[in-house]
């Protein structure tokens, strides 16, 4: 092990003997957490590690949302939305949570990334189809058009998919694809008054079905960056609007 892996995590020892003290000092003065809190200034708590979390115009370039999103406000939740998972990446690398709490926290994270995969693709829908309409009427070259998409909303999630694999935006293999059904029905398994069996102790909300959500969500990103670079896509996009 290298020098500035022993200081790293000696330091991490370290932060954690500091917070446990803290809340034994809490606990010892009468204060019942995590019903109470001490009394805290925000220039009192734990800053958060700087540099960490990325900001928001990182991911907008990573991503290339200005290309593959049309509506800006749906591009800035994008950008915030992958912002959260650098947090959530933080807690699940240098924390050792335990009890069913560390399960849930894999579930909130699957479910997030899962929402942000979902975005991309309703999203990438909508840009295609918001080229192709102007004040509500549709460029009479849509029955000819081969990247001609009606609304998002009118597509399931398996729809959008076969619907963009079919037209080439997004080419999924068999395997990836069956991969990210599976991660969208985990996805829409979260709902605790709807479990079926005790989903905290479930093994899809571990480290290895995140990680796959975040390799899924690479997949995406890469798949809609390169199709929508290319030069059927551009064409499209610089479709006379008088055709309209």
């Amino acid at each position: 092990m290298s020098d500035w892996q022993d200081e790293f995590k000696a330091k991490l020892k370290q932060a954690e003997q500091c917070l446990q003290e803290a809340e034994t000092i809490a606990v010892r003065n009468g204060i019942k957490v995590p019903v109470r809190q001490p009394s805290l200034e925000n220039c009192e708590k734990i800053k958060f590690p700087r540099g960490y979390i990325r900001i928001a115009s990182e991911f907008r370039k990573r991503y290339e949302l200005s290309r593959l999103i049309s509506d800006t406000d749906r591009r800035s939740n994008i950008a915030y939305a992958l912002q959260a998972t650098d947090f959530l990446n933080y807690l699940l690398n240098r924390f050792s949570i335990g009890l069913s709490v560390e399960r849930v926290l894999y579930r909130i994270a699957i479910a997030h990334v899962v929402s942000i995969i979902e975005a991309l693709i309703y999203g990438a829908i909508d840009s295609l189809h918001r080229h192709c309409v102007e004040d509500t009427r549709v460029c009479n070259r849509s029955g000819r058009c081969h990247l001609y998409i009606k609304s998002a909303n009118k597509y399931t999630f398996r729809n959008a998919i076969d619907l963009l694999k079919e037209k080439d935006v997004l080419p999924l293999s068999d395997e990836e694809q069956t991969k990210l059904l599976e991660l969208k029905e985990i996805r829409d398994r979260i709902h605790i008054w709807d479990a079926d069996g005790n989903e905290f102790l479930d093994h899809n909300f571990a480290l290895r079905e995140y990680n796959s959500c975040i390799r899924m969500l690479a997949t995406v990103r890469d798949h809609l960056k390169e199709r929508f670079a290319n030069l059927e896509v551009i064409m499209i996009f610089e479709c006379p609007k008088q055709q309209v």
